[in-house]
């Protein structure tokens, strides 16, 4: 940035910064203007202790609160810059912010903001000022106590990112099907039981998280979204899932843990996409061979199931690097396990019948030799002359070491 460009504005103590060599973003609180300025990022922080404001710059990331982050001066920001269009709020405080509802009452006028965050601030209802913010594109509500959304918020055409995760949600609108270019969407730990249909229009939609809800069956639009590459319906109570859920092909994640199955759902060995599945924490007490299909998984989690053999279809995934079997009744592994070549994280502890069987002789150098790397964990008193005991979190003993 050149000498020619650098006026002081005492005034309105606006400073523009550089991004890639290329001056565009305007900051509070320093002394330079360009007349191209476009965007603007203000970030609140607090002092988590008292909620008060740290300090009060305005630049890539504003670095005050409501006090110094005032509407006049995103007012006076316009005014001097009037092809301003990128503002992104954010407030990164773990308290309730004072005096933070009443600004967002007033935002209405500012269509220049493109992202708010703003957890955990004890909102009891979505501030409908949000809603005349068409150019919004991220909206990050996590943590507050709302109980609706309303149909206004189908006025966010722009929107790709909603989370509204950790609220009091019993059910989402109907408009939200409108919005059609969202990517991403969390509504876990609310109390929802279905989707509305609209849904099933969010065709680009690549995330999309609802654990922690009442939810007993898969919302028939989910198996639109054939774009979803990661899906979250863990801590729910789900039994089964549709033949249906097959359509969506390009899923890498998908996330069943602390739901109610006793049997894997069938569908499941047809998502061969994917990388990452969680199934801990049912009641599964074996897998079909089926699952085999399943060749480009890496991670596997069946912590606290009810196992008491190895899987058979598991040694066939040779590309799995992480195999969690924690809290199982597993008594004696296989040879075969040793195929498990590429495997980087092996967790067997709470096992507790492994303690008193004898493994092969084969089993017991490949877990020494998984063990020397740190790739396993194995249950307390385990191959007893190599073991050094450490407390867990739940009061438990595990091993961590084995030495040679």
């Amino acid at each position: 940035m050149t000498a020619a460009y650098r006026r002081v504005h005492e005034s309105t103590g606006l400073t523009m910064s550089a991004i890639g060599g290329w001056p565009h973003v305007i900051s509070f609180g320093g002394q330079t203007e360009r007349t191209n300025v476009t965007s603007v990022v203000c970030v609140a922080f607090f002092d988590a202790a008292n909620a008060m404001p740290r300090s009060a710059t305005f630049g890539v990331e504003v670095l005050g609160g409501v006090d110094s982050f005032s509407l006049d001066k995103l007012r006076s920001a316009h005014e001097r810059f009037p092809a301003l269009h990128d503002v992104v709020v954010k407030v990164k405080c773990w308290n309730v912010v004072p005096g933070l509802q009443l600004l967002l009452s007033q935002l209405a006028g500012y269509t220049s903001i493109t992202s708010l965050n703003l957890p955990r601030q004890g909102l009891a209802s979505f501030p409908v000022s949000f809603c005349a913010l068409i150019r919004l594109k991220k909206l990050y509500l996590e943590g507050n106590k709302i109980v609706a959304l309303p149909d206004a918020i189908g006025d966010l055409k722009e929107l790709t990112d909603l989370n509204v995760s950790g609220n009091l949600l019993t059910a989402l609108p109907e408009t939200l099907g409108t919005l059609t270019g969202l990517t991403e969407l969390r509504a876990g730990s609310n109390e929802l039981t279905t989707l509305p249909d609209s849904i099933a229009a969010l065709t680009q939609m690549k995330t999309l998280s609802l654990y922690d809800n009442k939810l007993t069956t898969l919302p028939k639009p989910i198996v639109k979204l054939t774009s979803l590459a990661e899906l979250d319906l863990g801590v729910n109570l789900l039994v089964t899932l549709p033949d249906s859920i097959a359509a969506l092909t390009a899923l890498k994640t998908l996330d069943l843990s602390e739901n109610k199955f006793t049997t894997l759902p069938k569908p499941i060995v047809k998502l061969t996409s994917l990388t990452k599945l969680d199934l801990g924490e049912n009641q599964l007490v074996t897998l079909p061979d089926s699952m085999a299909a399943l060749t480009a998984l890496g991670n596997l989690n069946l912590r606290f199931n009810k196992f008491t053999t190895l899987p058979k279809p598991i040694v066939e995934l040779t590309s799995l690097q992480e195999l969690d079997l924690r809290h199982n009744q597993l008594v004696k592994l296989p040879d075969s396990i040793a195929a498990l070549t590429a495997l980087k994280e092996l967790d067997l502890s709470e096992n507790f019948r492994l303690r008193s069987s004898r493994q092969s002789s084969a089993v017991e150098a490949w877990l020494t030799a998984l063990e020397a790397e740190c790739k396993v964990v194995l249950p307390v008193e385990y191959l007893p002359h190599l073991c050094v005991y450490e407390e867990d979190e739940d009061g438990g003993y595990v091993i961590r070491y084995l030495y040679d």
